[in-house]
C-alpha cells in the first residue's frame, strides 16, 4: 500500500540526496492525507486520500492544498512572508512536477 508515495520519495531522494529531509539545508516533503495521518509516520495513511503536501526546500516553503474532493483541486501557498527564493523556483517547479505525477498515480491510476 502507498506505493506511489513510496516512489516519489524514492525519486526524489534520489534527485536531491544532499540533506533530504532537511527542512533548512536542503528538501524535506510532507506528505497528510484528509485524516491527518503523515506518510512515513503512521500505518493508517492513505495515499487516494492526499489533502496536504509540504514542500521545504532551503528557504523555500511551498503548501499544496486539496480544496475540492470531487474534482481534486489543489491550492498552492507559500509560508506566511510570502516569499520563494528566485535561485529556487526552476528547482521547486521539478519537484511539484514529480509530485503531481506520483499524486496522480495515486489517485488516478495514470
Amino acid at each position: 500500500m502507498n506505493e506511489n508515495m513510496q516512489n516519489m520519495m524514492n525519486e526524489l531522494r534520489t534527485l536531491f540526496p544532499l540533506n533530504f529531509g532537511d527542512r533548512f539545508s536542503g528538501l524535506e516533503v510532507v506528505v497528510l492525507d484528509n485524516h491527518g495521518f503523515k506518510y512515513g509516520r503512521d500505518e493508517q495513511f492513505v495515499e487516494t486520500l492526499v489533502s496536504e503536501v509540504k514542500i521545504y526546500y532551503k528557504s523555500s516553503h511551498i503548501y499544496i492544498n486539496k480544496i475540492d474532493y470531487v474534482r481534486n483541486w489543489f491550492e498552492f501557498e507559500t509560508d506566511e512572508s510570502g516569499a520563494v527564493d528566485l535561485e529556487d523556483i526552476e528547482t521547486i517547479g521539478r519537484i511539484i512536477r514529480i509530485i503531481g505525477r506520483h499524486l496522480n498515480e495515486a489517485v488516478y491510476g495514470i
